[in-house]
């Protein structure tokens, strides 16, 4: 409810209890939903909703399973199975992350990171005392400056000026 009364569009105020109406039904469930409803009133503004669009929108209906959920991650972390297999618990998950909540619009992004989780922890097992150390920094090579000329030398060719 904080999240409706705070990011709803003021051009769309009016159609306030109309969302209040589906939130209460339990037809809008996650926050992606949420938000896919306020992008559709922002645009729609004052002007009467075309409620069918404003369900596609808001993905209305749509039930993302668990088994979906996943799925998606399992095949997420097969993309990049190898690295993270290297990297262990130092991987950034959010590089998995990413595709699934991309592919599962829908889904709720708490289940899907939980999931994720679970998956990543079932493939590499405990943490390792390496794995609770902070990874080493990559060391960059700077590039050489060209130094100034030396100041007696700059000094002298002045004076002969």
């Amino acid at each position: 409810m904080y999240t409706t009364a705070s990011k709803h569009p003021a051009n769309a105020l009016v159609h306030r209890p109309l969302l209040l109406e589906y939130i209460v039904a339990d037809k809008i469930k996650t926050i992606p939903q949420l938000d896919g409803a306020f992008e559709y009133l922002k645009k729609v503004g004052g002007e009467p909703v075309d409620t069918a669009a404003f369900e596609e929108a808001a993905g209305v209906g749509v039930v993302v399973t668990p088994e979906q959920m996943a799925a998606a991650v399992a095949e997420a972390i097969d993309s990049r199975k190898d690295q993270l297999l290297e990297e262990r618990y130092h991987f950034n998950t959010n590089l998995l992350l990413a595709p699934v909540t991309k592919s599962l619009k829908w889904a709720d992004g708490a289940s899907v990171r939980e999931e994720l989780q679970k998956q990543v922890e079932a493939l590499l097992g405990p943490k390792t005392e390496a794995d609770l150390k902070p990874p080493e920094k990559k060391k960059k090579p700077k590039a050489e400056k060209p130094k100034p000329a030396p100041k007696e030398e700059a000094a002298a060719a002045a004076a002969a000026a």
